[in-house]
């Protein structure tokens, strides 16, 4: 019984502070994934351990240096896609002035640049503006890319084909991401051009594919 008894008070003692080490670490864990999906987590730093304390003293010391980069990031594009928008408006203006003196192909390049310009500053403000990452929903994917590869599919078709999947994604992400690969095989590649959407061990996967030279 003695033995009993002791053996009993040990494993709960041995419980007790297996527990109390452990989560720190646990909070740990979960404030790193915090820090990745764009969050600010604080971890105490009043656990008693000296090892454990300083740890967390630098996760929080780290975790405000990665925020502070990525406002960094998004202040500095925002600025600088934001104060390019202004010459190319009146490089727009001065293309409307000359028209009449330009040949039609002439202007109709020249207003396809600035169109190409100006799609690629609209990205980089969408880039900066989601630096903290937008909560995920959860969509139909095969209505949502059939609505995608019409609108791109103006002068060539796209084709769509597969069964439909329920996913939580971040649909303007997706519709960037989507966007952009149908843009360059309608631009580089050759028809048919084809989005395929499959299931595949618990994921989505989305396939565009064009007959071009790559």
């Amino acid at each position: 019984l003695s033995f009993a008894l002791s053996a009993g008070l040990g494993l709960a003692v041995a419980v007790a502070l297996a527990r109390r080490l452990t989560r720190p670490l646990r909070e740990l864990s979960a404030a790193a994934h915090q820090v990745g999906a764009g969050q600010r987590p604080q971890l105490a730093d009043t656990h008693g351990v000296a090892e454990l304390d300083a740890l967390a003293q630098s996760f929080n010391q780290m975790s405000e240096e990665v925020q502070r980069l990525l406002d960094n990031r998004t202040t500095l594009l925002a600025g600088v896609s934001h104060d390019l928008r202004s010459p190319i408006a009146r490089m727009r203006m001065a293309l409307e002035l000359a028209q009449p003196h330009l040949e039609p192909q002439q202007y109709a390049a020249m207003e396809r640049y600035l169109e190409q310009m100006n799609q690629l500053i609209g990205d980089y403000l969408d880039f900066a503006q989601s630096g903290a990452r937008r909560a995920p929903q959860r969509i139909d994917l095969a209505p949502f890319l059939k609505d995608l590869c019409n609108e791109a599919g103006n002068d060539t078709p796209v084709q769509f084909n597969g069964a439909n999947i329920r996913a939580l994604i971040d649909p303007l992400a997706l519709e960037r991401i989507i966007g952009n690969l149908l843009n360059n095989a309608l631009r580089y590649g050759a028809p048919p051009i084809s989005v395929t959407l499959a299931p595949e061990n618990h994921n989505a996967i989305i396939t565009i594919a064009d007959h071009g030279p790559g």
